[in-house]
Parts: C-alpha cells; sequence; structure tokens
C-alpha cells in the first residue's frame, strides 16, 4: 500500500478546519483525509448534516473563507470534498475512528467501497463536540 505520510500541518490543520466549521454555520459529523487509489495527492473529506439545509456552493464558500484565513494550515481549497453525513466513506470511518482521541490511521485497502491507498480519520467525537 502507498502509506506515504500526511503532513503534519495538514493534519493539524484539518482538526482546526473542521472544528471552526461550526462556528460558520457548518456542522461536522465526521472529517478524514483520503488518498484515492488512483490519485496522488490526499483530500479532505468533511461530511456534513448541513448538506441537508444547505446547498453545496454556499458550503464550499465557507470552507473557503476559512481556509483562506489560515494560510499555515497548507491546505488547498480544491482538496476538500464535501460529502453527505451518510456517505458510506463517512459512514464507515465514523465506525472505525470511534473512541480514538486524535487522527488514527486507517489501514485498510477501500474506505466505504472505495479503494484507496491510505487514510487518516478525525475522531467522531472530536466533531461532534466542536459542533455542540
Amino acid at each position: 500500500m502507498g502509506q506515504e505520510l500526511l503532513v503534519n500541518a495538514m493534519l493539524e490543520g484539518g482538526q482546526q478546519l473542521i472544528e471552526l466549521l461550526p462556528d460558520h454555520a457548518l456542522e461536522v459529523d465526521s472529517a478524514f483525509w483520503m488518498k484515492p487509489d488512483d490519485e496522488e495527492k490526499w483530500f479532505l473529506h468533511i461530511a456534513s448534516s448541513s448538506l441537508g439545509t444547505l446547498e453545496l456552493g454556499p458550503a464550499y464558500h465557507k470552507i473557503n473563507n476559512v481556509i483562506r484565513e489560515h494560510p499555515e494550515w497548507g491546505i488547498d481549497f480544491f482538496d476538500v470534498v464535501l460529502v453527505s453525513q451518510n456517505d458510506p466513506m463517512a459512514l464507515e470511518a465514523r465506525r472505525y475512528a470511534k473512541g480514538f482521541p486524535h487522527p488514527v490511521p486507517f489501514r485498510g485497502s477501500s474506505l466505504g467501497g472505495m479503494p484507496i491507498q491510505g487514510a487518516y480519520i478525525y475522531s467522531p467525537r472530536a466533531a461532534a463536540t466542536t459542533a455542540a
């Protein structure tokens, strides 16, 4: 498996981003960095129940505003993927990381049925408590 290490700054930046998004009216139910099997870069997937009432355009706009305020995170807006809280990858990620207080590496070869090279999953408890 091509489990290339994700830069610590991006892991920490992702955590800070998911902690700030509820302050911008975007709830975070789960989040994870994932490197698809056919890609050479990592993508930050954010699952949100807010997508039931908020359209994708305005949701991405909120994320872009937060990322632009924090260039030190090293997160490119185009590396962020918003998904429904019921997305198969988001559901599996939430179950996998339950009980971990920090991002946990996922060692499987697929996540929610999608072939991957690797993933780091944020604690669903951390995402939920920041949303409260």
